[in-house]
This record gives structure tokens, sequence and C-alpha cells, in this order.
């Protein structure tokens, strides 16, 4: 897993970018952020693969913990998906991505599948 995160001088939206999104979650932020957009490269996999979104400050046992959502990429292609009204995360927002949907699957997609969300940070109001 090759991790960036990319942030611009003069706005507030930043970049995730993974050149090899796996099956071992990964942190986007340590702290709260609205996704915006999914860039998910699956071109070099045969088979679907599964993006799954963790809210949690806590550690995320892939297979185990619960995922909060789940994108379904299918095989051989790249897919952008948008969401005008953003996927607000309170706690951490923690990513893996695997071979089966649902809260079961452990198994990282045989080839590199590159991710890359664009998020902007949120502050919690009490």
């Amino acid at each position: 897993m090759a991790v960036t995160r990319f942030l611009h001088p003069n706005v507030q939206t930043a970049i995730h970018s993974d050149t090899d999104s796996e099956n071992t979650a990964a942190a986007v932020e340590e702290s709260p952020v609205m996704v915006h957009s999914i860039d998910a490269d699956n071109a070099s996999n045969g088979a679907a693969s599964y993006v799954k979104f963790y809210d949690t400050l806590d550690t995320v046992v892939v297979g185990t913990t619960v995922p909060d959502h789940v994108f379904m990429i299918p095989a051989s292609v790249r897919l952008v998906i948008e969401s005008p009204d953003g996927l607000h995360f309170g706690a951490v927002c923690q990513v893996a991505t695997v071979t089966a949907g649902g809260t079961g699957g452990t198994t990282s997609p045989t080839s590199s599948m590159i991710l890359r969300l664009t998020y902007d940070p949120v502050e919690e109001t009490e």
C-alpha cells in the first residue's frame, strides 16, 4: 500500500491516493471528514473488488468490523462515484479493499487497485 495525501494550499479539499488499496484498513485522515468522490481503478483485476469504509477511532479488523459503506467496483473497470452531499465520517474514515462484499471478506484483490478519494476535513461542533 502506497498512500499519499495531497493538500491544496488555497482550498480545503484534499486527495487521498492509494496505489495499492488492499485488505488492511488505511486512515484517510485522523479526524472527521466529508468524502466527495471515490475514484476506484479496478482495471487490472478480472473480478469485482469491494471498497469498504469504516467510521471509527477503533482499530478496524477487516472481515470482522462492520463497514459503514461498501461499494462494489466491477471487474476490469475504473469507476468514479461522486456524492454531491458527501459521505460524512464523524470519527476517522478508514478504508480497505477486498474481494467480497458485506462484513466478511479478507482477501486483497489479485492485482493492485488504485483508490483516490477527494475529501474535506470537517470541524465537529459540540
